[in-house]
């Protein structure tokens, strides 16, 4: 920015993006950014948010194409952010096994004697026969 030697800095307001039109515009532009960057399409449900979005940027700052192509993509990644959180969720829901801990079977992590854990005892004698073959 430049120097504006103490005084406040002249803010260049071109009426555009605050009007309705403009409102519109970036929603199609955060729209079509959202639908590329995920490759399908996707409803945005919470318009308002975007909004918010936009005149949070244009009122703080000036209304240049690039800042507010800065809050399209900035909009983009909260959007793809809570669309893979709730493709997580939605997964883990799903899955139970997505649930357990690693190093399953009911066992601590790094447990070795299975034999006597349930459903997986077979499984390791299966295993260790295997290993003394090369032993």
């Amino acid at each position: 920015m430049q120097s504006t030697l103490g005084f406040s800095p002249v803010v260049q307001r071109a009426k555009n993006w605050s009007s309705q039109e403009g409102r519109s515009i970036f929603l199609k532009l955060v729209q079509d950014m959202l639908n590329e960057r995920i490759g399908e399409d996707v409803v945005i449900q919470d318009e308002s948010e975007i909004y918010k979005i936009l005149h949070d940027t244009v009122t703080r700052r000036s209304e240049t194409d690039e800042i507010v192509y800065e809050a399209a993509e900035y909009a983009v990644q909260q959007l793809v952010g809570r669309i893979h959180m709730h493709t997580h969720l939605a997964s883990m829901s799903t899955n139970p096994i997505r649930t357990q801990h690693h190093g399953g079977c009911d066992r601590e992590k790094g447990c070795l004697p299975m034999k006597d854990v349930k459903n997986c005892g077979a499984f390791y004698g299966e295993y260790l026969k295997e290993q003394n073959k090369f032993r």
